[in-house]
């Protein structure tokens, strides 16, 4: 008998090979002894050079390159629109807003924004003198946050399409992300995070962690977590960071280089990337706590499940960190 199967997300790696490879994450039901299957959906080998960076809305995925170039993918349709070329450089980063823009930054300093109605470049952004490690689009679509090689933060207004105002850091910031209410903006150097007030667009607060800080995401409005070099994923909350975390648990048998936040009752997908052996592995679990068994040693799920065992696809594939 043939098992019923739900597709609930998909996996999209970029690789070195300079292939993108797309995975529908499909819940088994019925009888079946497992949880989840991943099913390759698609392939794309349109760049010449390796992936540096992926970003996806509801309709399109869009790739960055060491080839100079933002190619674009349809993901409703599963075909192929084209290309974007305005950058001198390798794209650094990439980041949607909404279905209307779509924003490039790259290793040549620019951020250019793009219309995604008609794929034209509406604005070319010049102010960094290196290249751009990071963006970050404000909730409200009406800033943009940069963090260069050049020491500097940089705020755009992105209603009149110019810069709003710089801030000199001592140290190279490798990653900027804002709040989900966009009150307040994080900015990671290392093993610290360094916490904003848009308003004064001072350090308010900073979290120095044990290692250094490979990936952070909101999952409320002032709780964090974060992976380091640990196999820990650490929790803070960012309403007093002179306290001890608010908790953590193992989940890597190596660090953590992304993290994505879903809903508890979906199924969530933490990434985990070597870049000296080019393997990507995908562990695949259930939203919700889980707790360890101190008679038996087992973990266990908060109804008293025992935790199935982790099943994890490797392919030949890498994101840069």
């Amino acid at each position: 008998m043939a098992t019923n199967t739900n597709i609930c997300s998909r996996i999209i790696a970029g690789c070195y090979e300079r292939t993108i490879l797309g995975y529908d994450v499909v819940e088994l039901e019925d009888n079946s002894e497992e949880e989840y299957e991943l099913r390759p959906t698609f392939t794309d080998n349109s760049h010449t050079g390796c992936i540096k960076v992926l970003a996806c809305n509801n309709t399109f995925l869009a790739s960055g390159s060491t080839d100079e170039t933002v190619h674009l993918y349809n993901l409703a349709t599963n075909t192929d629109v084209g290309s974007l070329m305005q950058h001198d450089g390798s794209i650094t980063s990439l980041k949607f807003f909404k279905s209307t823009h779509l924003m490039s930054a790259g290793s040549d300093g620019l951020l250019c924004i793009w219309n995604t109605n008609n794929w034209d470049c509406q604005k070319v952004l010049r102010g960094h003198r290196e290249a751009i490690h990071s963006l970050a689009v404000h909730p409200s679509g009406k800033l943009a946050l940069t963090a260069s090689k050049d020491k500097t933060l940089r705020t755009w207004n992105l209603v009149n399409g110019r810069p709003a105002y710089t801030t000199h850091i001592k140290e190279v910031a490798d990653e900027v992300l804002w709040s989900p209410d966009g009150a307040i903006y994080l900015v990671i150097i290392g093993d610290k995070i360094n916490i904003y007030d848009i308003t004064t667009a001072t350090i308010t607060d900073t979290i120095v962690h044990s290692s250094a800080i490979h990936a952070v995401t909101f999952i409320e409005e002032r709780i964090i977590a974060l992976g380091g070099e640990g196999t820990d994923i650490v929790f803070y909350s960012l309403e007093d960071v002179t306290s001890k975390p608010l908790g953590h648990f193992e989940a890597h048998d190596k660090s953590a280089a992304r993290l994505y936040f879903v809903s508890q009752t979906q199924a969530a997908s933490l990434q985990e990337y070597h870049s000296t052996v080019n393997l990507c592995h995908h562990s695949k679990y259930k939203g919700g706590r889980r707790r360890r068994n101190q008679s038996t040693g087992e973990e266990e799920t908060p109804e008293g499940e025992k935790r199935r065992p982790k099943e994890e696809t490797e392919e030949k594939c890498a994101l840069r960190r």
